[in-house]
């Protein structure tokens, strides 16, 4: 643990119909060759809709 980070870790759970957050996202991991980091599950509460998702490549 990270006092430093978890202080400025995104930490918002429900972001309201015109209002925005902001934040970062923190992991290690070791490097592989051709790997890719997906963020998914980011969704609408009322419909429980996926709204988008990022496709990140690792390449160093």
């Amino acid at each position: 643990d990270a006092p430093e980070i978890d202080a400025r870790a995104f930490a918002a759970k429900v972001i309201l119909p015109g209002e925005s957050a902001h934040g970062f996202f923190y992991f290690q991991t070791g490097y592989r060759g051709g790997s890719t980091f997906y963020l998914t599950g980011v969704t609408e509460v009322q419909t429980g809709k996926e709204l988008f998702y990022f496709e990140i490549p690792l390449a160093p």
